[in-house]
């Protein structure tokens, strides 16, 4: 079936489907009522038990949710459970809450959230972080569709990332927003081909993206930009934001060894990260030539594990 135009989304014919999972009634009917305005297909319920019945009954594409939603499944639980059920495309979780510490949101990004807005809601604000779902969602769905996959890692190739980078990189100039890429460079990879060939070198690259695969948030589009490098693309985020992302990779690939002959292979990483927009430069001038950040911050070193 083919994925819905942007048109057709206007219309209502293919609307996207919306849960919102809030204890405060009127909160979610001022909600409910803005994005039915634009098109969406909206339901809310009260509690994270009645929220996660209804997710699992309905193909809902995007949720938001209060993170001090309370009772046996509070905001938090909700979003990990959420994400633990299996789907066959992406849903996009936004948490809303009146808190507005540090504390909060690495909490809620680090159990699977998209985004994190403030209550009360800016109209204008909220009107253009649901065009970055809705885009989001839309490059998803050619991902799920259509290919530009590397078939080595499973995760999509440098011309598919080419491809949506520009969309998502216009999408932030219009509603001045800032985005990061973080880039994994496997540092000594070609020493490893040399030393031990392409099937140890094979076996690498696989497990490094699948570590990624793992620690990053679902809707960080990954992909693999060079034969010794990944790159994550990070939603509505800053370099100077990216530490406990950088930490949290480089603790998870610490333990990867991959075993050959009589040695084991201790891969070599250096994490660095940007932000974009850049300036005036595009897509693939960004990717190629833009100053990057490198981890730990301030350091004269290059991030490593193992």
């Amino acid at each position: 079936m083919a994925d819905p135009t942007e048109s057709e989304r206007k219309s209502g014919a293919t609307a996207l489907k919306v849960l919102i999972v809030d204890q405060d009634p009127l909160v979610s009917r001022i909600i409910k009522s803005k994005m039915e305005r634009s098109g969406y297909r909206v339901h809310c319920e009260t509690s994270g038990v009645a929220g996660l019945e209804w997710f699992k009954a309905d193909d809902i594409r995007i949720v938001i949710v209060d993170f001090a939603l309370e009772g046996s499944i509070d905001g938090v639980e909700f979003v990990k459970r959420l994400r633990a059920l299996p789907r066959p495309r992406y849903t996009y979780v936004i948490f809303h809450s009146s808190r507005s510490d540090k504390d909060a949101l690495i909490e809620a990004l680090a159990v699977g959230a998209d985004d994190f807005m403030m209550k009360p809601y800016n109209a204008a604000e909220f009107r253009l972080r649901l065009d970055i779902a809705q885009r989001l969602l839309d490059m998803d769905d050619e991902l799920y569709h259509g290919g530009g996959t590397d078939k080595t890692t499973g995760v999509i190739n440098r011309h598919a990332f080419e491809q949506f980078f520009p969309v998502v990189l216009a999408q932030a100039k219009r509603g001045q927003f800032l985005g990061a890429l973080m880039f994994v460079r496997v540092a000594n990879l070609r020493e490893i081909f040399q030393r031990y060939g392409y099937e140890i070198t094979h076996q690498v690259v696989v497990a490094v993206a699948a570590v990624l695969r793992q620690v990053h948030r679902t809707s960080d589009l990954i992909a693999k930009t060079q034969d010794n490098e990944f790159c994550l693309m990070l939603q509505n985020t800053n370099w100077d934001k990216c530490q406990p992302v950088a930490e949290r990779i480089l603790e998870s690939l610490k333990p990867l060894v991959i075993p050959a002959d009589d040695n084991v292979v201790r891969p070599q990483f250096v994490i660095e990260s940007l932000t974009y927009p850049v300036d005036d430069l595009e897509a693939k001038a960004i990717l190629d030539t833009a100053p990057r950040h490198s981890y730990p911050a301030g350091g004269t070193a290059a991030a490593k594990a193992g």
